[in-house]
C-alpha cells in the first residue's frame, strides 16, 4: 500500500492507494498524484508500507518515527513521561532515584518532582521484621565466639540441632562418670570440620551457659527492636552490634572479620 505523508514535523497521513508502487505507476500512468492534485513531492512523501505510521515526523530529508522525548514534547503525551522525568524548558529532565535513600517502594511524585517513599506502614514493618528475623537466624547459626582454657578460639554454632547435640554430649558425660574411675573424664566436641577439642564436664557446661547467655542476648535484643520504629536500613551488621555491646559473649562473624 502506498502511504501519503505531509512533509512537516507533525506530519500526517492525506491520501493512500491500496497497491503497490509498481502497480499505482501503472494503473495511474506515472502520476502518483492523479488523484489528489493538491499532492506533489514539494509537500508530501509517499512511502510504500502496510500499516499507518505511529507519529511520523517530516526531519528534513526523511520521514521517521518520532522518538519517545519527541511526542512527549511535540505532541504533548505527556502520559509517556516515566517516573523520575518531567519537562522542563522545553526538554525532558530525569531525576535518577537515589539508592542511598532506601525506600522499600520507591515512588516519583509527578507534582513536587520528588521521590518518596510509597510503601504502607504495614508494609515498613513487615519488611522490618523480616530483616530482623533472617539476621537473627543467620546470626544463631553462625554462633559465638568461646575461648578455651588455652586461649584457643572456636566457632559455636547455636541452631537447635547444635544445643542439643551439647546437652547430650553434657548428659552422657554425666552418665559416664559413674562408672569411670577416678580421674577427669574428657569429650571430644567437634565444633566444625577440622575443630574439635578434648573438653571436660566442666569446660562443657561452660560452653552451653555461653551458649544460653549468647542467645538470650539475641531474643533480648529482638524483642527491643521490635518495639521501635520500623527501619528497613537496619541490617544484620547493627544486629551483632547490638548483641556484642550487650554481652560478654560476641557473635563469632563480627571476630571473624576483623
Amino acid at each position: 500500500m502506498l502511504r501519503f505523508y505531509t512533509k512537516e514535523r507533525i506530519s500526517r497521513e492525506v491520501h493512500s492507494i491500496n497497491l503497490s508502487r509498481e502497480e499505482a505507476e501503472i494503473i495511474l500512468e506515472g502520476n502518483l498524484f492523479k488523484d489528489c492534485p493538491q499532492y506533489s513531492d514539494s509537500n508530501v512523501v509517499i512511502i510504500e508500507r502496510d500499516t499507518e505510521m505511529g507519529s511520523p515526523t517530516w526531519d528534513n530529508n526523511e520521514l521517521r518515527e518520532m522518538t519517545r522525548e519527541e511526542e512527549i514534547l511535540i505532541l504533548n503525551l505527556t502520559e509517556k513521561l516515566i517516573d523520575g522525568e518531567y519537562i522542563q524548558d522545553g526538554r525532558v529532565v530525569k531525576i535518577e532515584y537515589d539508592t542511598s535513600l532506601g525506600y522499600l517502594k520507591p515512588t516519583w511524585d509527578k507534582g513536587e518532582h520528588v521521590w518518596y517513599e510509597g510503601a504502607t506502614e504495614e508494609e515498613l514493618q513487615e519488611k522490618y521484621y523480616s530483616i530482623i528475623n533472617t539476621s537473627k537466624a543467620e546470626i544463631l547459626e553462625n554462633g559465638y565466639l568461646f575461648i578455651d582454657n588455652s586461649d584457643g578460639k572456636h566457632q559455636q554454632k547455636c541452631r537447635d540441632k547444635d544445643l542439643a547435640l551439647l546437652g547430650n554430649c553434657i548428659a552422657a558425660h554425666e552418665d559416664a562418670t559413674n562408672f569411670s574411675p577416678e580421674g577427669a573424664l574428657t569429650t571430644l566436641w567437634a565444633f566444625n570440620d577440622g575443630d574439635a577439642l578434648e573438653m571436660t564436664l566442666p569446660e562443657l557446661k561452660k560452653l552451653r551457659l555461653q551458649g544460653a547467655m549468647f542467645v538470650q542476648t539475641i531474643f533480648n535484643v529482638e524483642a527491643q527492636l521490635k518495639t521501635q520504629e520500623s527501619n528497613i536500613k537496619f541490617t544484620k551488621a547493627d544486629f551483632i552490634e547490638l548483641i556484642n555491646s550487650n554481652s560478654d559473649i560476641k557473635c563469632w562473624q563480627e571476630l571473624s572479620q576483623i
